[in-house]
């Protein structure tokens, strides 16, 4: 009985020890371009399309792919996106800190394009979506990632 207890907190040890590092994602963060989540998103339109460096709490991962989080800072939140198959967020870094540099994008939508996006992201989060709850189309901003640090 006691090799079983001992086997299983060696085992929690090593599995908190894996997941508490800090983790480097991509290339190096940015912290040259640092903006506050807070600052950027009272004028979203006139970053987009710049490189910036975000900091906050990442709330929700793909639990698909690892091809996204949302991260957020008080009150603002802000969907990072990584390329598909070249780096991948994993699920366990949800309640943790992180930087991530890269390329604000907006991308205006109809209802239709907003409904099929809103679908996918609850697919790939594992949640129910309610498609007649989406009155008009919206505008998606996302930062592309290309750096992200985990701590």
């Amino acid at each position: 009985m006691k090799k079983i207890i001992i086997i299983t907190v060696g085992l929690l040890f090593t599995i908190y020890g894996t997941h508490a590092k800090e983790l480097l994602l991509g290339d190096p963060v940015n912290m040259d371009l640092y903006q506050p989540l807070e600052e950027i998103s009272k004028q979203l339109a006139s970053y987009t399309n710049q490189q910036i460096t975000l900091k906050g709490q990442i709330t929700k991962v793909c639990k698909k792919k690892g091809c996204w989080a949302d991260i957020k800072s008080g009150d603002e939140q802000i969907r990072i996106k990584v390329t598909d198959d070249v780096i991948v967020i994993p699920i366990y870094t949800v309640g943790r800190e992180a930087y991530a540099t890269g390329t604000l994008k907006s991308k205006v939508m109809s209802k239709e394009e907003t409904i099929n996006y809103l679908q996918h992201m609850a697919d790939d989060a594992g949640e129910t979506f309610a498609p007649a709850n989406v009155k008009q189309g919206m505008t998606l901003y996302q930062l592309q990632a290309e750096a992200i640090r985990i701590f």
